[in-house]
């Protein structure tokens, strides 16, 4: 696969996957699928995520290859099937994120392998962009039985987190952030949005 910029350069594509692999156990169902009104959460992420000019990819059960290894087995699969240099990761259970916010991870992660947000002084690991460097040390960290994208951060990667009070005045309400985990929180979604 070949992704080339209006410039013909292939260095530092505009990239995002949407991780879609998970079980839903908490939600009940596929949340890729779940809906916000008439959009699936999928369909609202695609569309947000394209309006920012970023080429969209899927993770998927199918392409791991250390299955039940977690967001971190979705992060070295998605890095093994497709060859680009850093990507953009975003869980599908994320549909609200605001693309302001995105724009400024994506400029952050200049220079470092790993960018993130940090909400009261904790790490958010999704949305996160993350460079093909990680493979280094995904693999290991499998096979060690680690599955969280924070065991990442404890290596010697190079990491950038955007500054809380910059991306919490582009999105104060923090909603790039928010995980639909459960039928509840889906409620509280449906009955909120403006």
């Amino acid at each position: 696969m070949r992704v080339v910029r209006k410039n013909g350069s292939t260095k530092n594509p505009r990239v995002a996957v949407v991780l879609t692999g998970g079980q839903s156990r908490r939600f009940g169902s596929n949340k890729a699928t779940a809906k916000i009104g008439n959009q699936t959460f999928l369909e609202i992420l695609t569309k947000t995520l394209r309006g920012s000019h970023f080429k969209v990819f899927l993770s998927t059960a199918t392409t791991d290859l250390f299955p039940g290894g977690g967001p971190l087995q979705a992060l070295h699969g998605a890095f093994s099937y497709y060859p680009f240099p850093k990507i953009l990761f975003v869980a599908c259970d994320m549909p609200l994120v605001v693309p302001v916010v995105l724009e400024e991870l994506w400029k952050e992660s200049a220079g470092a392998d790993v960018a993130f947000l940090k909400n009261n002084g904790k790490v958010c690991p999704l949305p996160g962009v993350y460079s093909r460097k990680i493979l280094s040390y995904s693999k290991k960290l499998l096979a060690d039985g680690k599955r969280d994208l924070k065991s990442l951060l404890k290596t010697d990667l190079t990491t950038k987190s955007l500054p809380e009070s910059h991306w919490q005045a582009l999105d104060p309400e923090a909603k790039s952030i928010y995980n639909i985990n459960t039928l509840k929180d889906l409620e509280f979604v449906s009955e909120n949005l403006p």
